[in-house]
């Protein structure tokens, strides 16, 4: 598709908001004539909006992945512009989310609403060298279990969770992407479909319910603090997948399976793999508590947990622990 489209398919004028690396991935298989380049990743969120209210675009090409996209829609709300995704991997939900969300001012928050035009998810662009990244995109739907469990925690608290029938609903995505598992973890054209196909179903529930507490729990929320702390944004899809292993371990659920599932998918979510140590991974979630009470976020294990040394210390080393020995543990492809 990016071969045949031509500038008389999109409202001009026509702009790119993407970052170098991106940019040259997909620049050559452009047909349309693109009339400015604009570096979100070099000029960050705000400086990109004003940029593209100011040259009146009439279509904005997201040519990257999570923030960058996340960035276009935004610039493509403020400006009232057509939008175009074009994702060089699928980390995350960012793709196929309506929400525009803003991460200037500390915490991501919702600011309206901009639907995407155009999807164009192209395989070679995903083979090209971000299928690591790619991969940890299950992360977003990983999380569902966490996310489920944190709002049976709400309802003991005689808070708002979830009704049964939705958790069912929300918890049936995770089994699909077990289903899919090898198809995702080799990046095959079907698998990387049905993982988008899945991320939109993720987000469809999260719609028919008015609320994102059936897909969004602690495991995000140790994501994002994450990111605000430590600066790792590139890399959120593998923070949401620590996340994932760390808050199972806080509601005493074994992380286990979704280690292995990890690690048959060969996701790269470890501490090493993100060049984060075990006292920076200490310091974020000792930080949590008072992140969540700021923030006003929906009551989880984190509010439900005594987050002191010991239990911190015990959350850290499960997630370190070794895999237990098993076929699971060696690939022979």
């Amino acid at each position: 598709m990016l071969e045949a489209l031509g500038e008389e398919n999109f409202a001009g004028p026509l702009l790119a908001v993407t970052g170098p690396e991106w940019w040259k991935m997909m620049e050559g298989r452009l047909a349309a004539r693109v009339d400015l380049v604009v570096d979100a990743a070099g000029v960050g969120s705000s400086a990109t909006v004003e940029k593209v209210k100011s040259e009146k675009a009439g279509t904005v090409l997201a040519a990257g992945h999570g923030r960058i996209i996340e960035i276009a829609r935004r610039a493509a709300l403020a400006s009232g512009a057509d939008l175009v995704v074009v994702p060089t991997a699928i980390d995350g939900e960012s793709a196929v989310r309506r929400d525009v969300i803003e991460r200037d001012k500390g915490a991501p928050k919702i600011i309206g609403e901009k639907e995407t035009d155009l999807l164009i998810v192209d395989s070679g662009l995903i083979w090209g060298e971000h299928e690591a990244l790619t991969r940890t995109g299950v992360g977003e739907l990983l999380a569902i279990s966490p996310t489920v469990e944190d709002c049976r925690i709400a309802n003991l608290a005689g808070l708002k969770g979830l009704t049964e029938n939705v958790a069912e609903r929300a918890v049936d995505l995770v089994g699909e992407l077990f289903d899919w598992a090898d198809e995702i973890g080799e990046l095959t054209e079907s698998g990387i479909r049905r993982l988008v196909e899945l991320l939109i179903a993720r987000e469809e529930l999260a719609r028919k319910v008015g609320s994102r507490r059936p897909i969004e729990g602690s495991a995000h929320f140790f994501a994002d603090l994450a990111e605000l702390k430590l600066g790792v944004s590139p890399r959120r899809g593998a923070l949401i997948c620590m996340g994932v292993i760390l808050m199972m371990e806080l509601q005493r659920k074994s992380s286990r399976p979704a280690k292995q599932f990890l690690h048959w998918l060969r996701v790269p979510w470890k501490p090493e793999d993100l060049g984060l140590t075990a006292d920076q991974i200490g310091e974020v979630i000792s930080a949590l508590p008072g992140y969540v009470r700021d923030n006003k976020l929906p009551y989880t294990v984190i509010d439900d947990a005594a987050l002191d040394e010991a239990t911190i210390k015990r959350i850290i080393n499960a997630m370190l622990s070794p895999l237990l020995k098993s076929s699971f543990q060696t690939r022979d492809d």
